[in-house]
């Protein structure tokens, strides 16, 4: 794996975090599979090169309220249903 390729994809799932399309449409705009978004993102990690903007995204976090349900969902696939 290069540098040159790792660095590109840092730079794209920064890009994506400050996106405010949903990961389907930045997904589908860029031509990008969420497979190779999630391969990206895993070998960025195993590579040690999970730098400070990757790991607040991280630690981004959707909650929403509907009715009387909640739900909390993160990036690291938790996905919390609390009544």
């Amino acid at each position: 794996m290069n540098q040159e390729a790792l660095n590109l994809w840092k730079q794209r799932i920064i890009d994506k975090k400050n996106s405010e399309l949903s990961f389907v449409e930045w997904c589908t705009k860029n031509n990008l599979t969420r497979h190779t978004y999630y391969y990206w993102l895993r070998s960025i990690e195993a590579n040690g090169q999970n730098d400070e903007a990757l790991k607040q995204m991280e630690k981004s976090e959707l909650n929403i309220t509907w009715k009387d349900i909640n739900l909390r969902a993160c990036l690291k696939s938790c996905v919390y249903v609390t009544k």
